[in-house]
């Protein structure tokens, strides 16, 4: 079985789970929902009802807020919003292709801000004015070469990583560099196997490098890092070697490398970016997707998996608490404030990032929860929940605890 079969093999099995999982009544699940003392209800300011071109919102992205224009990706779509309101500005079509932004916008303050994102199976990149939704510019992959939806772009100063795939047999991969300026390509270079994500640190370009090893049967995962000017590799650290494949999203913090994998036995990792040492490495707990936050002195890792979030310590990678969410999250936790979000087909719940208590939650106007796709994200002040059908703005609670 190729790299690429492979990688669609297992995407389709992640699906037949969401969908699968999408019929249940969590209330009656294996993993019951998170017991509620006194909750606080959210502070609703601001219902957007969307009106998508097809059955049904699929955010999965998280919303930012980028020099006071709220971005959201609910459809087809990039829409730009006033933060305080959710009024929509403007939205920047893509007609014929679904949009891949994958789980983070891609921003910088360029002429008043601009997010970059490209299209799923399509050559196309774009750089987008944040105020107005004007394009900047459209970058444009070589003949035959395409984005795929696992490759997670990364950005530094100067410019725009992002891999991509070329289907002509026999099938190859790169990471191309478009000029953050003009959109231009400047650089690129052959990887081996398809790249579950990426980041930029000063002086080097670290991806995680995923492949089947056919006569073990398992998933294997590796850090590499490049550097940036040459594009040639630093060093490479293999963290899995038993049927874990890594979808969990790059982090990057303070010299530290985070990442995990979500299928087969799961791990999550720690690297040290300037030797490739391995710091440390737990087993057994299946990262879907990792979020960082520091709260009280401690920086914690938050990891997603199946059916609810675990901290870790980042120092050390140490259990701190782990809660049962009733459901799997289809969009990244996020942490704002001391507080933790998460969204999946029920209702959004903010956790206390220290203790893990749920502190405050939100069903929405109907009281249907999410759905699948649901994605929230906080800055502090408020809460921005992306449902399947409507765009829900909170006031952020404040913990009485803190």
């Amino acid at each position: 079985m190729n790299q690429f079969w492979y990688a669609f093999h297992c995407r389709a099995l992640a699906l037949t789970a969401f969908f699968f999982v999408a019929g249940c009544d969590f209330t009656h699940s294996s993993s019951p929902q998170p017991k509620i003392d006194g909750t606080l209800k959210m502070q609703l300011i601001a219902t957007v009802p969307f009106a998508p071109d097809h059955d049904g919102l699929n955010a999965k992205v998280l919303p930012a807020v980028v020099n006071g224009t709220l971005l959201l990706s609910p459809d087809y779509r990039l829409w730009g919003a006033d933060p305080v309101t959710g009024k929509v500005h403007w939205y920047q079509p893509w007609p014929s292709h679904r949009l891949t932004l994958t789980t983070e916008m891609i921003t910088d303050d360029r002429d008043g801000g601009t997010v970059y994102f490209r299209g799923h199976e399509t050559p196309i990149l774009k750089a987008v004015r944040v105020g107005d939704g004007t394009l900047r510019w459209t970058g444009t992959l070589p003949e035959a070469w395409t984005f795929y939806d696992v490759n997670s772009p990364a950005q530094d100063e100067h410019n725009v990583y992002v891999q991509a795939t070329n289907y002509t047999p026999p099938r190859s991969n790169a990471i191309f560099v478009f000029d953050k300026g003009t959109g231009a390509i400047v650089n690129q270079v052959a990887t081996p196997h398809l790249s579950a994500g990426m980041a930029t640190v000063p002086g080097l370009l670290l991806y995680l490098d995923t492949w089947m090893d056919e006569e073990k049967r398992k998933q294997s995962v590796a850090l590499v890092a490049l550097d940036k000017a040459t594009l040639t590799e630093q060093w490479r650290v293999l963290v899995a070697d038993r049927g874990s494949s890594s979808y969990a999203r790059l982090v990057v913090h303070e010299g530290r490398a985070y990442f995990g994998g979500n299928l087969g036995t799961g791990f999550v990792a720690c690297v040290d970016v300037a030797t490739g040492t391995l710091l440390w490495q737990t087993n057994g707990l299946t990262a879907a997707d990792l979020t960082l936050g520091e709260d009280a002195g401690t920086l914690r890792l938050f990891v997603q998996d199946e059916l609810g979030i675990t901290a870790l310590e980042a120092s050390t990678g140490r259990e701190l608490w782990s809660r049962p969410m009733g459901g799997y999250a289809t969009a990244p936790v996020s942490y704002a404030g001391g507080l933790v979000y998460h969204s999946h087909y029920g209702p959004l719940y903010a956790l206390d990032a220290v203790t893990g208590e749920v502190v405050a939650e939100a069903l929405g106007e109907e009281g249907t929860g999410g759905g699948y796709g649901a994605a929230a994200w906080s800055d502090g002040e408020r809460v921005y929940w992306l449902t399947t059908t409507d765009l829900y703005i909170y006031k952020a609670p404040q913990h009485s605890k803190r």
